[in-house]
């Protein structure tokens, strides 16, 4: 793929999805272009440039594509220890009568969102009155087609396999490179397609929302309308939970910082000191 045809098709993602492709990441751009052009039996960059734009189907196709991200159960252990030892206990503090509304706002395949929901569980069997609801979206349909069938290969979970063997045994079943997630844990999530370009889909407001590992494909003005959308579907006083790679400490959204990659929409309120005398 020459440059001319690279600032096309990175220009025409940018408009699609608000993801941004640096010309460092042109190889990755070239192959995932042209496994489509196979695909589709066309070998002119230029002539599959126009069937994209003019054939909503491909269109969506090439989305898939070009935004599929590979992830784990249970990535970065640390998140899920605040989620389980500091968020919960703080929430349902809070909230005792109320359900707790999770978003796995880029949730690619369903491992972060299965892993949400099979945390979720095991904090009911010891909380009887706790209630949950997962949303999960991704803007790829593929991926998220693929998160309800709920079917991994063993670098998916070979972490939470080792880890965490019992709670493993509860919710995957399977063997060698083929696991599959519970019946009882797949009605737990929520799945839909859904660019984070635009406002969330539903009428939920959430409590806590995974947005990890994407927003490094956006500008920083993109990051910030990103994250307008997804602030407007929060609570007061919720959590938003970013990517290892990712900081939005020099952006001007409405969110503050809890502890690294972990962030508030409310602000704390000002200490005051009474007045001597």
């Amino acid at each position: 793929m020459d440059s001319k045809h690279f600032g096309a098709f990175s220009s025409l993602v940018h408009s699609l999805t608000g993801v941004t492709i640096d010309p460092s990441r042109s190889s990755m751009l070239a192959s995932r272009v042209g496994s489509r052009m196979r695909q589709t039996g066309v070998d002119d960059h230029s002539a599959y440039y126009q069937l994209v734009l003019n054939d909503k189907q491909e269109q969506q196709l090439f989305i898939d594509k070009v935004t599929t991200h590979e992830t784990s159960f249970f990535r970065t252990p640390r998140i899920w220890q605040y989620i389980e030892e500091q968020f919960l206990v703080d929430w349902e503090s809070r909230n005792p009568e109320k359900t707790c509304n999770i978003w796995s706002a880029a949730c690619a395949s369903g491992e972060e969102a299965y892993s949400l929901a099979i945390m979720m569980s095991e904090h009911s069997r010891s909380n009887a009155k706790f209630r949950f609801s997962i949303d999960a979206s991704d803007i790829s349909e593929e991926v998220v087609s693929r998160a309800r069938e709920g079917q991994y290969k063993q670098r998916a979970i070979k972490r939470f396999s080792q880890d965490r063997d019992e709670v493993f045994s509860r919710y995957i079943t399977g063997n060698e490179d083929h696991y599959t997630v519970s019946d009882k844990l797949k009605p737990l999530t929520n799945y839909f397609s859904h660019n984070l370009f635009e406002k969330a889909p539903t009428n939920r407001k959430y409590d806590l929302v995974l947005l990890r590992n994407v927003l490094i494909y956006f500008t920083a003005e993109d990051q910030n309308r990103v994250l307008q959308n997804i602030r407007s579907a929060m609570n007061d006083d919720s959590t938003l939970i970013i990517g290892e790679s990712e900081s939005i400490h020099k952006l001007d959204c409405g969110f503050y910082d809890i502890q690294p990659l972990i962030y508030t929409n409310t602000q704390a309120a000002p200490l005051t000191v009474a007045a001597s005398g």
